[in-house]
């Protein structure tokens, strides 16, 4: 990640909401952030690269306010390149499918490779109000959140249902686990790097002088020895005579 670790403390939440398009994530977006003040829109608008909305919430534990910011990103394919550039600059990440349109679920695999490495993510089944239209099951896609090592949550935008559940255990799980995560990642990453690069091998002086005094060495070495036998030589010679 381009953040400093050491700067989070648990004031400001960066997040993104990702997904293909139709699956409901600006409606998402807009639930959490105008909870009292959110009007339902039938009319399908679609997100034009990203979009930045943001949410003051208290947190009671440690009495201190934090800022949510979302980044509300396109799920246009010819867009997607454009998204690249956020992932590392993130603190957490909403993958979101329609729960009846299995295209948007089976596209999922796609979203978590580009991602990459981050550092919590969330799996979001939007639109649980279809039921008789429904194309995924719920234990279908919490065995594929299971096969990522995340969680999955069931909401409905349309009637608020489990929207801010599924924020706050997100942004519970940020706070409370950011930087030990950061740790297994960077451990992560220099572990890959000499298994790649092979052992790294340090000098504590430059190698070209270490390498001159090798060979010096063994060169004094080889002559003391030359000296040594011609000296014993004479030593035998001398008591024989």
């Amino acid at each position: 990640m381009n953040r400093q670790y050491s700067d989070f403390n648990g004031d400001e939440v960066v997040l993104s909401i990702i997904g293909e398009c139709k699956t409901g994530k600006s409606m998402i977006c807009d639930r959490f952030i105008n909870e009292y003040n959110f009007k339902w829109k039938t009319e399908y608008r679609p997100t034009i690269r990203v979009r930045y909305v943001y949410k003051y919430i208290h947190d009671e534990r440690k009495n201190q306010n934090i800022r949510i910011e979302i980044w509300d990103i396109s799920g246009q394919k010819r867009l997607r390149d454009i998204s690249k550039s956020y992932w590392r600059i993130l603190h957490g990440i909403i993958m979101v499918y329609d729960v009846s349109n299995r295209q948007s679920f089976e596209e999922l695999g796609k979203w978590r490779q580009e991602i990459g490495r981050n550092n919590f993510i969330l799996l979001i089944g939007n639109k649980s109000e279809l039921e008789e239209e429904r194309e995924v099951s719920y234990e279908e896609g919490r065995r594929f959140a299971e096969g990522l090592g995340i969680k999955l949550v069931e909401v409905c935008a349309k009637t608020n249902d489990g929207i801010n559940y599924a924020f706050g255990i997100l942004v519970k799980d940020i706070v409370e686990n950011y930087h030990s995560r950061i740790q297994e990642i960077v451990s992560s990453e220099l572990s890959d790097r000499k298994l790649s690069k092979g052992p790294i091998i340090s000098f504590s002086r430059k190698p070209l002088p270490i390498l001159s005094e090798i060979i010096c060495f063994t060169f004094k070495k080889s002559f003391l020895t030359v000296l040594l036998v011609i000296f014993s030589i004479y030593i035998i010679k001398t008591v024989l005579s």
